[in-house]
């Protein structure tokens, strides 16, 4: 499923983003070692992407954006929706040791204004050995990536 994001929605995105990144440098908060050297770009960047990300996943599922919640603890959509973001085209679906497992966990591909819902899971079918990620040394913290091939289509309910 595409979503193009309005500039209305894409600048509340964005505002949103940088007040994470105000939030996270006033709370000390450091992204996962090795984080930046695997990246193009920047803690800010990626802040204002992930926002507009999660913006077009609730637009996609015709659902509220919560603004301005805490996406670490409680979701970044209601229904304990945690929305995974890339601009890799082929990406996987990232879940960490320490997610919900009955968290669920969509993957959203591309960058503002344009995405793609690619597909979504829950957190405890993605905690498979199959998915293990080798790249752990680079990430810092254990971690699962499922191809999207593996994933449940966005378009199928989610319960």
């Amino acid at each position: 499923m595409i979503v193009t994001l309005s500039w209305v929605e894409m600048a509340s995105a964005a505002r949103e983003g940088i007040q994470r990144r105000i939030r996270a440098l006033a709370l000390g908060r450091q992204l996962p070692g090795g984080w930046d050297a695997a990246r193009k770009s920047g803690r800010w960047d990626n802040e204002v992407e992930s926002a507009c990300a999660e913006r077009a996943a609730a637009k996609g599922l015709g659902i509220y954006w919560p603004e301005g919640s805490n996406p670490d603890y409680a979701g970044d959509l209601p229904g304990n929706r945690h929305v995974r973001s890339t601009d890799i085209p082929h990406g996987c679906l990232l879940v960490y040791d320490g997610d919900p497992d009955d968290g669920i966990f969509l993957l959203v591909i591309g960058q503002a204004p344009t995405f793609r819902l690619a597909g979504w899971m829950f957190g405890h079918e993605a905690k498979q050995d199959l998915y293990v990620n080798f790249a752990r040394s680079r990430l810092a913290r254990a971690g699962y990536m499922v191809p999207q091939c593996r994933l449940h289509p966005i378009e199928e309910e989610i319960t």
